[in-house]
């Protein structure tokens, strides 16, 4: 028998490499104050087919001192700088109309992304009694970046409760995070159900897809995912600096709004992809929806 020939290691694509030089530019710059670039993001586009590395700055940003970086960082690959601005901040406000929600008394409003069962409780490891359902927005909108209680009611605009805060995911300002996202028990007797059609599954983002979401201030809006990366977002006066998010356009006007905060962005069979929680100017910013895992949630 011949000896078997060593497996010989493909070569990362352009595409991973490009990716990972993102991924480290923002570990090293994101969050720093130590360069005069007022860094709001670093991304992955595809432009006439090929990767590119978009970078988010400031309006007031150095653009020598950007431009040094990004040739540090950056030599040899196709780069692209996007002035914009603002900060990508929270997309919650005051709903006018849709599904809203909001901690009681406060008024300013996200949107319940969507509802699901819980299999066991993630820090009691309990199994979840399976005639409860759970709704989904983010950390910002329910929780006060942090600064709530299990239990906290949380009522729609016109001050009915919908349910009692059950879990978040925390936000952390010196580290990336991935998700902000937390989850409330619905108050027994609401009926419930999903517009504009149930989800039938999950899966990863990619770049041009087609997506849509339903919000609390926009309702129904279509858009295309262009980039996927790094950002800094402002929530509740705090900048957090977030990893592997999806950046998306909308297709006819702006994809989202104020009191948008907290939607599930689906593909248009119905899969969801994302979880809002951002915008700045004519994008909005999702988590991977993926990340929701850490709850147990189905649906």
């Amino acid at each position: 028998m011949p000896p078997i020939a060593p497996k010989i290691p493909r070569p990362p694509s352009l595409h991973a490499i490009r990716r990972s030089l993102a991924e480290r530019f923002a570990q090293q710059h994101l969050l720093s104050a130590e360069h005069p670039v007022d860094l709001l993001g670093v991304m992955i586009d595809k432009h006439a087919g090929e990767s590119r590395v978009v970078v988010l700055v400031g309006p007031d940003s150095d653009p020598e001192a950007l431009q040094e970086l990004a040739d540090f960082h950056f030599a040899g690959h196709p780069f692209k700088v996007v002035t914009i601005d603002q900060t990508p901040a929270r997309s919650s406000g005051t709903a006018s109309n849709g599904i809203a929600i909001c901690r009681q008394g406060s008024p300013e409003f996200g949107t319940i992304g969507g509802w699901f069962k819980m299999d066991r409780d993630r820090h009691t490891g309990q199994p979840v009694d399976q005639s409860l359902f759970f709704g989904v927005s983010n950390n910002h909108v329910i929780g006060e970046c942090n600064n709530s209680h299990r239990g906290d009611v949380l009522t729609d605009r016109n001050g009915v409760v919908v349910g009692r805060l059950h879990d978040l995911q925390a936000l952390y300002p010196t580290t990336a995070n991935a998700i902000d996202a937390a989850i409330f028990q619905v108050d027994p007797g609401i009926a419930l159900q999903w517009q504009p059609a149930a989800p039938r599954g999950w899966t990863g983002a990619q770049i041009n897809f087609r997506v849509y979401k339903q919000g609390a201030r926009t309702g129904y809006t279509e858009g295309i995912v262009t980039g996927i990366g790094a950002i800094v977002a402002e929530l509740c006066g705090v900048r957090y600096h977030f990893k592997d998010i999806i950046a998306i356009k909308g297709t006819d006007g702006e994809f989202s709004a104020e009191g948008d905060s907290g939607s599930i962005v689906l593909t248009r069979n119905h899969q969801m992809v994302g979880l809002l929680f951002a915008k700045s100017g004519a994008y909005a910013y999702a988590a991977r929806i993926k990340e929701l895992g850490a709850f147990n949630l189905r649906f």
